[in-house]
This record gives C-alpha cells, sequence and structure tokens, in this order.
C-alpha cells in the first residue's frame, strides 16, 4: 500500500495507527452520535417529528495507506 491498492478504515480506532503503513481512517464523534441517537429514539417513541438527515461531526485522520 498504497502503490497498488490504496486502503481507508472507518473508526479511527488505535490499531489503524500501528499498522504499517498507518491507515487512512475517519473518526466519528461518538459521544455526540450516540446523544443523537437516543434522542431520536425517545422522539419516535412519543411520535414526535425527527429529521430525515442527522448530521454528526468527525475528522479525518491522514495516514499512509491513500496515494
Amino acid at each position: 500500500m498504497p502503490e497498488d491498492v490504496s486502503v481507508t478504515g472507518f473508526g479511527g480506532y488505535y490499531s489503524s495507527e500501528i499498522l504499517n503503513p498507518p491507515l487512512t481512517s475517519i473518526r466519528f464523534d461518538v459521544e455526540t452520535g450516540s446523544y443523537v441517537c437516543v434522542e431520536t429514539i425517545l422522539k419516535m417513541n412519543e411520535d414526535k417529528p425527527v429529521s430525515q438527515k442527522q448530521v454528526i461531526g468527525f475528522k479525518f485522520i491522514e495516514g499512509k495507506s491513500v496515494k
């Protein structure tokens, strides 16, 4: 990698950083995502309207697995 094939990850786990070469990945804000998920479920349970699109922050982690 990355000469013949590019590889990306999803989650930004610590193991992504210790690979050789380090994995390019996306890390989501898990705490905010959990809050939004629970809030949405509670609203749906009460037949309240919920947004069809919900955006949660993320961080791009540039590794060396993509050319």
